[in-house]
């Protein structure tokens, strides 16, 4: 199959039953200091307003950063993010649909910014202007009222791309998004992140997305900027990472989870992926309070 048709292509098993509208587009939280986060669902793309206080996050495996009042942040649906408040926080979290005109008005954007080969992203925050600010503490001020109906959440979504789209400049904007736009094929995209967890090896995804091997490689290399197999691999040692300093769980409950033979296999995982044993992680891991 031709790799440019890939974003045609009818995967398999994509049909799905539309219930977008079922759920709302936003939530309003607070946060305790010292207390211990975690997004609730990784199911959804989500963008994180800080509205107050200061959160200290790991992602992208082990990374550690601070996020700030004032701050944004995109939460590609696919990514395992957790952290701890350093202070009282009130946060908006929206949940983008996943909608055909919504993702082609995100794709348009790449117009306006050209990402080298060599491009990284890094959850990029997006500063809140003073138009947003005033936009979201009236939000806060209607969700904490019990204004949370369908059309009122509709209401109040397009009234944030609005904001978004008149206050901002489209290549800061496309950068913010890039998660959700990459470089080509959304619809094989959707798919990836839809799916991903299904399947234990790359041959079968491939199956399952009715490609051959070598066409599948091609079109992820295409849509998400590195291999089929690093990724998934980057999924999985967020995950564990996740899971060590996150719970209470055993290390031969770790090693269970994620299908390795014996617990000796973690130690040499997480040596690889993080630079310290299970144990060492767990130890010494602290959220610096």
């Amino acid at each position: 199959m031709d790799v440019k048709a890939a974003d045609r292509y009818n995967f398999a098993g994509q049909a799905t039953v539309d219930t977008e509208e079922a759920r709302p587009y936003f939530i309003f939280r607070r946060f305790s200091a010292k207390e211990k986060m975690e997004r609730e669902s990784v199911e959804d793309n989500q963008i994180v307003f800080i509205l107050s206080g200061k959160m200290k996050s790991v992602s992208l495996g082990s990374v550690m950063r601070e996020f700030n009042a004032g701050s944004a942040l995109l939460l590609p649906k696919f990514s395992c993010i957790f952290g701890i408040a350093l202070d009282d926080c009130e946060f908006i979290i929206c949940r983008i649909p996943e909608d055909a005109e919504r993702y082609d008005r995100f794709s348009k954007l790449l117009q306006y910014r050209n990402f080298s080969s060599d491009f990284k992203y890094e959850y990029n925050t997006l500063t809140i202007c003073p138009v947003l600010e005033k936009y979201l503490q009236l939000l806060k001020i209607e969700l904490s009222e019990g204004m949370d109906s369908p059309s009122f959440q509709k209401l109040k979504l397009d009234e944030l791309g609005l904001c978004l789209k008149t206050m901002y400049p489209y290549d800061v904007l496309a950068e913010f998004f890039y998660h959700l736009i990459g470089n080509q094929f959304p619809s094989f995209r959707k798919y990836v992140l839809n799916n991903y967890k299904s399947y234990e090896d790359v041959s079968s995804f491939a199956e399952s997305a009715g490609m051959s091997l070598s066409t599948f490689s091609r079109c992820f290399k295409s849509a998400f900027g590195t291999t089929v197999y690093k990724w998934l691999d980057d999924r999985k040692a967020e995950n564990i990472f996740r899971d060590i300093v996150m719970t209470d769980m055993s290390f031969a409950e770790i090693s269970e989870k994620y299908c390795f033979s014996a617990q000796t296999y973690l130690v040499y995982y997480s040596k690889k992926h993080f630079g310290l044993a299970p144990s060492a992680i767990r130890k010494s891991f602290s959220w610096g309070l």
